[in-house]
């Protein structure tokens, strides 16, 4: 079997293969059973009117999510499943307008919009996967922190625009209901997609008088953006008719700006909540080293990744922030949400090891430490004629891939080189295969030991 690479240079690694990254699912319904769903949960996704189902999230998998089409007496029968589905985090969502299958139709087609017409969905977690997952660095933890509190959520959400008559939906007692129709909160379908909410303080919970912003986004980009001022108790609300991609933010003096989400409207009647926290500035500040205590000029130094004190994700509108060390090797930051930040650092020629810090905000003592690292070019030598279209050359760090560790592939250029720098010092493996692939196209791997401030050169053969 034959399979495609995409060329990854200078990675430093944060997860353990490359299929983690991948969404898988199929149409039908042909049933599937995972060992550690939980109980009951198999009887409410191997339903007859499922249409198709799919694994995310990328990074990480073991979510699942059942699409499915049928009338009201198909669902009371699904929801009498999902009743029994033993989960301590259970929740029902009802949506207005008709759902829309992301596998049948993922791309978003406008001539597959019918085709991939859905009533519910039910998503259930493995409980290895949400284990791992939930316990993630925030960039890549799909989970909230409520969630966290009780568990693996079991998530059934209908669609009351379509085959669903909701006047005869049977809702099971005893689980909590999310109840997101536009006429449960005094709106009609007519009014196309509401989008709503309230702005607190993150720390006290205070309404605060700000701004939000409705930027669009994609095509829409250049509609001018929609600026409300929220009322004294914090409440704000738009209504959008033109279909498209919008982004939310919000502002308040003496306050760090937050990136609420974005929101989609694809004419479909539809109620979203955007209720949001901002959080009151703090400093970070710290040096960056090489050695044990020598001050390093010129290093850039970005924070990302940002996070509360409870572990939700806070994305600024810039999404990243960039300063450059001083000739004492000092940085400083302010104006930065309260809670935590990741902080990425470099400069040619050095390298980090492992991956990057997070680090309190605020706090002025982080000492982060670089080393001196090597570089690698590789020259894949090809017997006459022969060069595939494409070739690859790997680079793995001893072991093998592991969360933190450095490694990656590169394309080779022109006069068949791939070129590695500020590679951390240690042992490394590499080789070569065309893309695509297979196991006996690999060349036989060489082992590689990299050292500070030196680059090596080394050839491999193509088979």
């Amino acid at each position: 079997m034959l399979r495609r690479s995409t060329p990854l240079l200078l990675v430093l690694l944060l997860v353990t293969s490359p299929a983690s990254a991948l969404i898988t699912g199929n149409v039908g319904n042909d049933p599937i059973d995972i060992p550690d769903w939980p109980a009951g949960a198999a009887e409410c996704f191997n339903l007859p009117q499922r249409v198709a189902y799919w694994e995310g999230p990328p990074f990480g998998g073991g979510q699942y999510h059942g699409e499915f089409r049928g009338d009201t007496d198909a669902l009371n029968t699904a929801l009498e499943k999902f009743a029994a589905v033993e989960s301590p985090n259970k929740r029902i969502i009802v949506e207005s307008g008709v759902g829309g299958s992301f596998w049948l139709n993922s791309n978003r087609y406008s001539n597959k919009v019918d085709q991939a017409k859905i009533d519910w969905t039910f998503v259930v977690w493995r409980s290895e996967s949400w284990n791992h997952l939930s316990a993630s660095p925030p960039m890549i933890n799909p989970t909230s922190a409520a969630d966290r509190e009780i568990g693996a959520p079991a998530e059934f959400t209908i669609y009351t625009g379509g085959n669903i008559d909701w006047d005869q939906v049977q809702l099971p007692t005893g689980i909590k209901v999310i109840d997101r129709r536009l006429e449960a909160h005094g709106y009609s379908l007519e009014d196309g997609l509401v989008v709503e909410g309230t702005l607190t303080d993150l720390a006290t919970g205070e309404p605060l008088v700000g701004t939000i912003q409705i930027d669009p986004a994609g095509d829409l980009q250049e509609r001018k953006p929609t600026t409300l001022t929220t009322d004294d108790q914090g409440h704000w609300v738009s209504k959008i008719q033109t279909p498209g991609t919008y982004r939310v933010t919000a502002s308040c003096d003496e306050y760090v700006s937050r990136q609420v989400g974005y929101v989609v409207y694809r004419n479909q009647p539809q109620w979203v909540d955007q209720s949001t926290q901002l959080s009151r500035g703090g400093e970070i500040a710290g040096r960056v080293l090489i050695s044990s205590d020598e001050p390093l000029p010129g290093a850039t130094v970005d924070l990302r990744h940002f996070a509360t004190p409870a572990g939700e994700r806070y994305d600024l509108p810039e999404r990243k922030l960039t300063t450059t060390t001083n000739e004492r090797g000092e940085f400083h930051f302010s104006s930065i949400p309260l809670g935590s930040v990741t902080v990425a650092f470099g400069k040619q020629g050095y390298s980090q090891n492992g991956l990057s810090p997070s680090v309190k905000v605020p706090s002025d003592d982080n000492d982060l430490q670089l080393v001196a690292a090597g570089n690698l070019t590789v020259t894949v030598q090809f017997a006459s004629g022969e060069k595939p279209d494409e070739y690859l050359v790997e680079i793995e760090p001893e072991g093998g891939n592991a969360v933190g560790k450095w490694g990656g592939s590169s394309q080779i250029d022109a006069n068949n080189q791939a070129t590695f720098q500020n590679i951390p010092p240690g042992t490394y493996e590499v080789w070569g295969h065309p893309n695509p692939t297979n196991e006996s196209q690999h060349t036989e791997r060489q082992t590689v030991e990299i050292k500070g401030g030196e680059t090596l050169t080394r050839e491999i053969k193509a088979k």
